[in-house]
């Protein structure tokens, strides 16, 4: 009884410490993807504000595919699906739902700038005009 009690305990102590979700990626990691792949065909960065927010300052290369729009789950499905995409939106939760709709769609490597635009500017990483 003891030796199951005490992997019970060891099973719940260790699920705490799981890793976190390779799919949100912090925004110093992101910039560092970003970087590294950038100009690749097998690439792409997507931000999903509306096109006012996005006039406001975008990260450079991004291209934009407005969440809201009508048509925004048929111009996600038009990327490769085996291509890396990394999605951004202004704090992160529309990038988290789109995350859902591309693994539905059997996306393979789909990831998001945690905490958005907004944490990205609070690193003072560089935006586009």
């Amino acid at each position: 009884m003891m030796r199951f009690a005490t992997l019970v305990l060891g099973l719940i102590f260790t699920s705490c410490n799981a890793a976190p979700d390779s799919r949100n990626l912090a925004p110093v990691q992101a910039d560092s993807l970003i970087r590294a792949d950038a100009g690749k065909k097998s690439f792409h960065l997507v931000d999903i504000r509306t096109p006012e927010e996005f006039a406001t300052g975008h990260i450079k290369g991004a291209k934009l595919m407005d969440f809201y729009a009508s048509d925004f789950r048929s111009r996600l499905s038009t990327l490769p699906r085996d291509a890396k995409v990394v999605l951004y939106c202004r704090s992160g939760n529309r990038s988290g739902q789109a995350l859902s709709a591309m693994k539905e769609l059997g996306f393979k490597d789909a990831s998001h700038i945690a905490g958005g635009i907004n944490a990205w500017r609070s690193q003072s990483l560089a935006i586009e005009p």
